[in-house]
């Protein structure tokens, strides 16, 4: 045997803490659902949810945790480690060297592109089997992607995947020639009130921590870097000198070309019809023939659903809308350009819920 499926369980939700005591609430009909009290949730129309209630941190992870991990990274951990516990299992250096969890994003997008160059860049081409994409590459939702690179991240670990991303990309076109488009004009979140102003204090401790350059501004200040910008009512914003955006359909182009000079090998227009396990690892069957490999890492977007009934898998997936307003040439704006000016950055107003670039 060259795997081991490890049989272990582990939960902690809006019904319990522990896979018993969900299964216990769920025999006894109760629910999990009732007013959300762990932010605040006055400006939503919705205010009720699936909350975990009577949760202490403080009773589990030591101070360094605390600070290094969210609230939800916090339930991830406690849920594998009673999942480990209840596979009787002790996680030696070697078992650990041949287990692992994979995530998918969108099919053949920049995400997908962004973890398959990586992967062949550190593992050699022989670790990463050929990658099939049902279209073309950035034919799903990365064309009309708006290529933002937010910085801001209230979780450590994730802040760090973030950071990670915005050094590959300043990186990428003298590895692999090409230019992803990436315009450092540093992104601004402004604040209408004081709680959010609070939340973003917050986050500059996280933010310290990790090495992400954040400042603060005032409203002046908001106007003179972004003169458009109505600032009578704000309270203040932040600012990341080093964010902006890319191109996302030259970036996904650029990772696969890294990727292709490495080894690796892309098939476009080629759609999966099954997949099945074997007692040595996998036979995936396409429309243009088979290919045995060890792992598969399902990246397939708004197909999840389907791909995942391959496996027997029921993914809860579907895609949802977003609108994105394109508006004509801004007269001030193009004044801007001709005079030479820089250009404004990135302004996001997280109270309204809106973004421009």
């Amino acid at each position: 045997m060259k795997r081991v499926v490890i049989t272990g369980a582990g939960t902690i939700n809006a019904l319990g803490h522990t896979v018993n005591e969900t299964f216990e609430a769920m025999r006894e009909g109760r629910c999990g659902i009732a007013p959300v009290t762990f932010r605040d949730v006055e400006r939503l129309s919705i205010q009720i949810g699936g909350q975990v209630r009577n949760f202490t941190p403080e009773g589990v992870f030591n101070r360094q945790q605390l600070v290094l991990y969210d609230r939800f990274t916090q339930f991830s951990l406690l849920a594998a480690k009673e999942a480990l516990e209840q596979s009787g299992l002790v996680f030696t250096g070697e078992l650990a060297a041949t287990s692992g969890v994979v995530l998918g994003t969108a099919g053949g997008g920049v995400s997908t592109w962004d973890d398959n160059y990586r992967a062949v860049y550190e593992e050699g081409k022989n670790r990463v089997h050929p990658f099939v994409e049902r279209k073309e590459l950035t034919s799903g939702s990365t064309w009309h992607a708006a290529g933002l690179l937010p910085l801001f991240n209230m979780s450590y670990s994730v802040g760090q995947l973030h950071k990670y991303a915005v050094d590959l990309y300043k990186k990428l076109e003298e590895e692999t020639g090409k230019n992803v488009g990436f315009s450092v004009v540093s992104n601004i979140r402004l604040a209408s009130t004081k709680d959010r102003m609070d939340e973003y204090h917050q986050y500059a401790g996280v933010a310290q921590t990790i090495g992400v350059d954040v400042k603060f501004l005032t409203p002046d200040q908001v106007k003179e870097i972004w003169p458009l910008c109505h600032t009578e009512d704000l309270v203040g914003a932040i600012q990341h000198p080093e964010d902006g955006y890319i191109q996302p359909a030259d970036l996904t182009q650029a990772m696969a070309t890294g990727a292709r000079n490495l080894g690796a090998e892309i098939y476009r227009n080629t759609s999966v019809l099954s997949m099945k396990q074997t007692k040595d690892g996998w036979v995936v069957e396409t429309d243009k023939g088979s290919i045995e490999c060890e792992h598969i890492i399902s990246c397939s977007g708004n197909f999840a659903r389907q791909t995942g009934k391959m496996v027997g898998l029921d993914i809860p997936v579907i895609p949802v809308e977003h609108q994105y307003i394109v508006t004509e040439p801004h007269p001030e704006i193009q004044k801007r350009k001709k005079d030479g000016l820089p250009e404004m950055g990135v302004l996001r107003d997280s109270d309204n819920r809106w973004y421009m670039r």
